[in-house]
């Protein structure tokens, strides 16, 4: 699994959720949006996420509490795209990219 430089995160227990994560270990109603590096945004419980056989290769975009902040998150990362310029469908690999 890797990560963008500033992930998107909407989880009320931060640093335990991170670590976690970090750490390949599932957590419970926790949701990762990832993209693969064409840049295809998918929004995956953790537990089914570390199940992809190629997990490892995914970027992870944003982790969230709930499928409801994992739809907001997207939303926030869309609104980031559009502020910088960026084309709508370019989102993911625009995030992968950028230093």
């Amino acid at each position: 699994m890797k990560t963008i430089e500033n992930v998107f995160i909407s989880v009320d227990d931060e640093e335990a959720v991170v670590y976690s994560l970090l750490k390949n270990i599932p957590v419970f109603n926790i949701y990762v949006i990832f993209a693969d590096e064409n840049g295809k945004i998918e929004i995956m419980k953790s537990n089914l996420f570390f199940k992809l056989e190629n997990f490892e290769d995914m970027y992870v975009l944003g982790i969230a509490e709930g499928k409801y902040r994992a739809y907001r998150v997207v939303t926030e990362m869309f609104g980031y795209s559009s502020k910088k310029g960026w084309d709508a469908d370019k989102t993911g690999i625009c995030l992968i990219k950028e230093k």
